[in-house]
């Protein structure tokens, strides 16, 4: 957490002048997308170490119902947004944010099953 927090917000910060850096101006727009991702993004590592902890205890059950709730929200948000007319920063916006809740809880259920042994 040391290394990772200071990271993600020096990405958040600084990954929009670094991308027009590398990229010409014709990629700016993409670069507006990188503060938002970055948050999602940190929950993501902070949840990898979780990932196969399911698998190992051999709750494939949990394992799948987890899996089948990231699809089933990510078709949701986008379906929304797309039904909502959102412009795709705003739709961004709420992927991110329901993303990162969902790996919070993907930490906390893993988090659950390691304290069942």
């Amino acid at each position: 957490l040391v290394i990772i927090v200071p990271g993600f917000i020096l990405i958040a910060l600084l990954g929009p002048k670094v991308f027009l850096l590398v990229f010409d101006k014709s990629w700016s727009e993409a670069a507006t997308y990188i503060p938002i991702l970055s948050v999602m993004y940190f929950f993501k590592v902070l949840a990898i170490p979780f990932g196969s902890i399911l698998i190992v205890l051999e709750r494939h059950k949990w394992f799948f119902f987890r899996e089948f709730v990231l699809l089933g929200l990510t078709v949701l948000v986008f379906a929304v947004g797309l039904w909502a007319k959102l412009g795709i920063y705003d739709l961004f916006f709420y992927y991110v944010m329901v993303s990162s809740v969902y790996y919070v809880i993907y930490i906390l259920v893993s988090w659950s099953a390691i304290k069942k042994i």
